[in-house]
């Protein structure tokens, strides 16, 4: 979206959390992972020091958005000491994960490519998330995720999902049920494998306590 409108409506976001919850907000998720070329700007003047809006290994450009296809999988400075990006976590899983950045834009454009190699347990591109994500998948991903060494995993689902009819993850209460038991095999998963909670404050605190 044009530069001015995108600001405005980061900046009503901006005011609108402060009014509301009396305290100003910490990180942003631009929608549908859109963020403009400007935005972080936008952020850093407003003084949210985390971004969360890269979905890496993803690329939205075949729809007018960002290509975060080359995106780094761990955190970074967009602007040092001053905004910190934290990449939604997703990882290559199969036989062939090694070349995954290569094979999936290049040679794996198409949705039937893709799929067959997924299916063959080749090659799968595999986010952290409920949302289309078998529960398996994600708990390989998750390993795959730690052995790589990345220092924070960012899960993500859309809210409406807490609920029944709202998201075509969950149609009825059978999805229902299924999203929540995700979430219990992931956080058990986790637990066994050593991974510590922390929340956007802490993470805040931390990175900028360093920069």
């Amino acid at each position: 979206m044009p530069d001015d409108l995108e600001r405005a409506k980061i900046r009503n976001l901006d005011e609108q959390v402060r009014r509301a919850f009396h305290t100003r907000p910490l990180a942003y998720r631009a929608g549908r992972y859109g963020a403009g070329p400007n935005a972080m700007q936008c952020l850093r003047e407003l003084g949210i020091g985390i971004d969360t809006s890269v979905r890496a290994l993803f690329d939205y450009s075949h729809e007018q958005g960002p290509d975060y296809s080359h995106s780094s999988l761990y955190p970074y400075w967009i602007y040092p000491g001053e905004l910190a990006e934290l990449p939604l976590t997703t990882v290559f899983a199969g036989a062939l994960r090694k070349d995954g950045p290569r094979l999936f834009q290049k040679s794996l454009s198409r949705l039937l490519p893709r799929s067959l190699m997924a299916r063959s347990r080749l090659l799968e591109r595999v986010a952290l998330t409920p949302e289309g994500i078998p529960v398996e998948r994600a708990l390989e991903a998750i390993d795959i995720a730690l052995d790589m060494g990345l220092p924070l995993l960012n899960f993500s689902f859309h809210t409406p999902s807490l609920a029944v009819g709202h998201t075509p993850y969950v149609r009825n209460e059978r999805d229902l049920e299924t999203f929540y038991t995700w979430w219990t095999s992931v956080f058990a998963h986790l637990r066994a494998r050593g991974v510590e909670p922390t929340t956007v404050t802490e993470i805040s605190n931390a990175a900028f306590s360093v920069a």
